[in-house]
């Protein structure tokens, strides 16, 4: 692919943000996929090791919490709260909370992971195989008693660090390889050509491990990872170049590596990360990646952590647009990246690609809980209160990233149309037949209403309109105590024509009235429909 040709006006200055649904298309899991991946690749043996059931133990009472909560406890375990439950179950009794929790999980207490081989075990072989020796009688009884009694404690208060360190381990040596073998990366150009056409080259800050783009860029254009010429107690720099790109990887990558280095002195350890060769994953000879996870690792692990934290915020201060890809904004170091960002200047838009966004009503968007609700109530299209529509600076397109990344490298938040809804009115027998374009969003199940302006005309009574359509895929509803009429529509895409017939009085004005919910929130349009000669 020609890149450098891909060339088109930059007015503003784009960032991009990847999440795991980026990496998708180039067939690796997302995060909840992967921790069940690695959990069934760790069940496969006939053998089941004390790890093995720890992490068995652990992914299924993390299901089971949220299963009980009300939530679907198959999407309730990512990769990244299944690694770092394993770490912080190691330090439990040291955790800051440890005094308020009267018990851990007894499963994890009551499991039979001790082995003859332990330690205790050992001993108390060593000291019968003794006990022979006569002239020491006394002593070898007191061992073997002492030995006894810690292999009892061994069972009823078995050592969990161990096998945590094992399956934690495990884990990582198994996200090393899944995510190692991606497949045809070339969907990802589009960002080699923001970094070839855009002054400057472009910045991409990515949640994922993988090697995805380092693959589409290799040998095209520069990449500057920062780690190469990090130092412990520096900075990382991201300074920008024009046809080069900025990969800030601010959860670490799979082929990074910890080095533990003596400062001066002896006196402290200083934890240095190291680029690995990416070639040592396809013959398994990779050791654990550096990468964060969880929210203590994220603000406290070694490592360039706060570097490249910093770093992304940084490349966001320079931005105009961010273009999010695959993120499911459930991080919230990184939502509050976003948010601080968009609040600083009112110039500022976002484009975000995800494979189905939920639709919003005027009383749903605004779950404090959906970080990504919260967006679209704050950033979307709004009316004022003069009824005026604001500028929207949120764009969110369905798809995924090998359909549309081109497009939301390119796009950005526009203007509601001034007229939502067309109509041409055409004779059709007694009847009107209306062609009715809806220039908005699109909607789900739609509500169409008709309504005359004036609801009382002298002797005539009460003035009525119905409704009707071939495509009213959930029925007609006519309203016998109110002069109005309802039909509705499973959905009403933009720009999507849809045929309407109407019945009316040849007098009467009618109002026509559309309203459902959108990926931008709820909306309600109406039409003023004047008399119409039917001859």
């Amino acid at each position: 692919m020609n890149y450098a040709n891909d060339r088109g006006a930059q007015s503003r200055r784009t960032t991009v943000l990847l999440g795991a649904g980026a990496s998708a298309n180039a067939g690796l899991p997302v995060t909840s996929e992967l921790a069940a991946r690695i959990l069934k690749r760790a069940n496969d043996s006939m053998f089941i090791p004390p790890w093995v059931r720890i992490l068995n133990a652990v992914y299924g009472a993390m299901a089971g919490h949220q299963g009980l909560r009300g939530n679907d406890p198959q999407t309730a375990v990512n990769i990244e709260t299944l690694i770092s439950s394993l770490r912080l179950l190691q330090i439990r009794e040291d955790h800051e909370v440890a005094p308020f929790v009267t018990t851990w999980l007894p499963a994890l207490t009551e499991l039979p992971i001790a082995t003859p081989n332990g330690p205790a075990a050992k001993h108390l072989v060593e000291a019968i195989l003794e006990y022979n020796d006569t002239t020491k009688p006394d002593y070898l009884a007191a061992r073997i008693s002492k030995a006894v009694g810690t292999l009892a404690r061994s069972e009823l208060k078995p050592d969990m660090a161990a096998p945590l360190r094992d399956a934690e381990k495990f884990v990582l040596n198994e996200l090393t390889n899944i995510l190692g073998a991606q497949g045809d990366v070339s969907y990802l150009g589009p960002l080699v050509s923001l970094a070839m056409n855009q002054p400057g080259g472009a910045d991409v800050i990515t949640l994922n491990y993988d090697l995805t783009v380092e693959r589409v860029t290799d040998g095209i254009i520069e990449v500057n990872r920062g780690v190469h010429s990090w130092r412990p107690g520096e900075s990382i720099h991201f300074p920008t170049r024009d046809r080069s790109m900025n990969l800030i990887k601010v959860h670490g990558s799979l082929d990074w590596v910890v080095r533990k280095t003596p400062a001066p002195h002896g006196l402290v350890v200083s934890t240095e990360i190291v680029e690995a060769d990416r070639n040592a994953y396809s013959s398994g000879d990779a050791s654990a990646p550096w990468i964060v996870v969880g929210d203590r690792d994220k603000l406290g692990t070694d490592g360039p952590t706060i570097e490249l934290n910093y770093a992304a915020r940084e490349a966001l201060r320079r931005t105009d647009h961010l273009a999010v890809v695959g993120y499911s904004f459930r991080d919230e170091h990184i939502n509050t990246l976003i948010r601080d960002w968009m609040a600083g200047d009112e110039t500022r838009t976002m484009t975000v690609l995800d494979k189905k966004w939920p639709t919003f009503s005027r009383n749903s968007r605004h779950d404090p809980a959906d970080f990504r609700s919260q967006l679209v109530a704050t950033y979307a299209p709004r009316v004022d209160n003069e009824g005026e529509r604001i500028q929207s600076r949120l764009l969110p397109v369905e798809g995924t990233a090998d359909e549309k990344l081109l497009e939301v490298l390119k796009s950005e938040p526009t203007a509601d149309p001034k007229e939502l809804i067309t109509i041409e009115q055409l004779p059709e027998g007694r009847n009107e037949k209306l062609l009715v374009t809806w220039h908005g969003p699109r909607l789900d199940v739609t509500q169409v209403e008709v309504k005359p302006i004036e609801q009382y005309a002298g002797p005539r009574g009460m003035n009525r309109a119905t409704l009707s359509s071939p495509e009213a895929t959930l029925g007609t509803t006519s309203q016998r105590s109110q002069p109005r009429s309802i039909i509705r529509f499973f959905s009403w895409g933009c720009e999507e024509t849809k045929t309407i017939f109407l019945n009316r009085g040849p007098h009467d004005e009618v109002a026509l009235t559309i309203s459902g919910p959108s990926i931008l929130g709820g909306y309600t349009a109406s039409v003023v429909l004047a008399d119409y000669d039917l001859i």
